[in-house]
């Protein structure tokens, strides 16, 4: 899930700079992966017990 969520938003940082000449800070890209993995992995309930001990939402 992870290896997912980073590949896909690098994709997507990687299209918004060629075609919008934009660019986002590292901080918020890696903000968002880890509020797309935490929303997901809670709505999973094999991951729900895991999210809860870790509790970190940033």
């Amino acid at each position: 899930m992870t290896l997912a969520a980073t590949i896909y938003y690098i994709w997507q940082e990687r299209n918004y700079k060629i075609f919008q000449n934009k660019e986002r800070n590292m901080e918020l890209i890696t903000r968002t992966i880890i509020q797309d993995i935490h929303c997901r992995a809670s709505m999973l309930p094999r991951f729900i017990c895991f999210m809860q001990k870790l509790n970190f939402y940033p």
